[in-house]
């Protein structure tokens, strides 16, 4: 484990603990005229679930801070199924924990995947992908688990904003 906690530390060193992603003018035409967004936190580990940290906590973090920015939440269906032609807003958490001491390194993903189709043909079916992506790596000791959530929640704001400006009213033109 102390080999794992010392490559990530070194990943982060290197990349200087920056976002990662791609938050462009591009992939922020892509957010526009979405009814919303479905959320889905990825399954974190069980060290970190045993230490307090579920996906239920992560889920609330970010459907607060989507409300927050006036982002449209879809919610699942009574049997927990959502609607595939409407997009999900992903987010994934690896972590490294070392047993018997407060630290932690990690990386965080936030993307959009929504269906999409090929252009170059006529027979290609709907598929998701990844259409808007951020996020970033860390290492803390104590206070990590604060630490990811606020990542989570910055990263999310960063989505929050993108989606914001993809779907600004129009302005009429003056005559």
């Amino acid at each position: 484990m102390k080999h794992r906690i010392a490559f990530l530390s070194i990943v982060i060193v290197l990349l200087g603990g920056q976002a990662y992603g791609q938050d462009t003018p591009e992939s922020r035409s892509r957010l526009s005229a979405l009814s919303g967004v479905y959320i889905s936190v990825d399954s974190l580990s069980l060290e970190m679930e045993d230490r307090g940290m579920t996906t239920d906590v992560i889920h609330a973090h970010v459907e607060k801070t989507l409300r927050q920015f006036g982002v449209p939440v879809l919610l699942p269906d009574a049997e927990g199924g959502i609607d595939t032609t409407q997009p999900v807003l992903y987010i994934g958490i690896t972590a490294l924990l070392e047993p018997g001491i407060e630290q932690c390194a990690y990386a965080i993903r936030v993307e959009l995947t929504q269906s999409v189709k090929l252009d170059r043909s006529d027979l290609s079916a709907p598929f998701y992908a990844a259409t808007w992506s951020s996020g970033g790596v860390g290492f803390f000791r104590r206070g990590w688990r604060q630490a990811i959530v606020d990542d989570v929640i910055a990263y999310t704001e960063v989505f929050a904003d993108a989606y914001l400006l993809a779907n600004l009213p129009s302005t009429p033109t003056a005559k």
